[in-house]
């Protein structure tokens, strides 16, 4: 029982709509994730764009957490930050160090990017 964090890849059509269903239930908002799902043109777009990060974490294969950010490049300096916009863990899954292995993830990620 290991848990995996991975970045979202194009072509990741299942696993990125497997995020939304999660944002869904942890939010309680089928409407705002739910009611107009992307097509895979949509999606494969996003996947693509270097500026969106979408993480995924699994337990046995099985979605619990996932994580949305996008980096910002600044005016005042020749810098980019990231900036979460969601972030979710199934609610079986939480206290258990899912979030932190996200934000882990993401913060390595940033560093190596200079965000």
């Amino acid at each position: 029982m290991s848990l995996e964090v991975r970045r979202l890849t194009p072509g990741d059509f299942e696993a990125f709509r497997a995020m939304n269903r999660l944002f869904a239930r942890a939010f309680d908002d089928a409407e705002h994730y739910g009611s107009a799902p992307p097509s895979d043109v949509y999606i494969e777009e996003r996947l693509a764009d270097t500026t969106f990060v979408a993480l995924l974490a699994t337990l046995n294969q099985e979605p619990v957490g996932a994580l949305a950010a996008y980096e910002l490049k600044k005016f005042e300096r020749e810098r980019s930050e990231l900036y979460i916009y969601d972030l979710a863990v199934e609610e079986a899954h939480r206290r258990q160090g899912v979030a932190t292995a996200l934000i882990g993830w993401l913060q390595h990620y940033a560093g190596s990017t200079n965000a």
